[in-house]
């Protein structure tokens, strides 16, 4: 790195520190076009509510074929993928100085309660973590392939 990290911006040296400990050069596959399809649609819309079903639909593949093919190319299965999508929109309400409640409402969770259950199973701390200092958001990983940068 060529300057000091004051004077870069907080992505850049999070990119560089994740560069700097990898094994290696960053993967270089493809996503699916299928699986892109879907990635994309679900990144533009607002509802988090899309069924398996509904997806593989876009796709034009059974539920059960979509479901492997989701999983072998984006590491997560379409639940889990869904449910770290409430995640990140309940996270990026608290974040914005909202209550756990209000986010958890608006990230289509039942009540606090769920959304603090749910998020201290996925992330292992409560999501009141989030209300103690400044917050970011890190773009996910699957941006640098085909799919259309996630709307914030």
């Amino acid at each position: 790195m060529d300057q000091p990290f004051e004077s870069i911006g907080i992505r850049a040296v999070i990119g560089h520190c994740l560069q700097a400990l990898s094994a290696g050069a960053p993967p270089s596959r493809r996503l699916d076009q299928r699986v892109s399809r879907v990635l994309a649609m679900i990144r533009s819309s607002d509802e988090l509510r899309i069924s398996i079903d509904d997806a593989a639909a876009m796709a034009f593949l059974s539920p059960s074929r979509f479901a492997h093919l989701f999983k072998e190319h984006v590491g997560l299965a379409f639940r889990h993928y869904m449910l770290w999508r409430k995640l990140t929109r309940a996270m990026l309400v608290i974040g914005r100085g909202r209550t756990i409640s209000t986010a958890a409402h608006q990230a289509d969770f039942s009540d606090a309660a769920h959304l603090t259950r749910t998020f201290y199973q996925m992330v292992g701390l409560p999501p009141s973590v989030l209300m103690r200092g400044e917050f970011f958001e890190i773009s996910p990983p699957f941006e640098t392939f085909d799919a259309p940068p996630a709307k914030a």
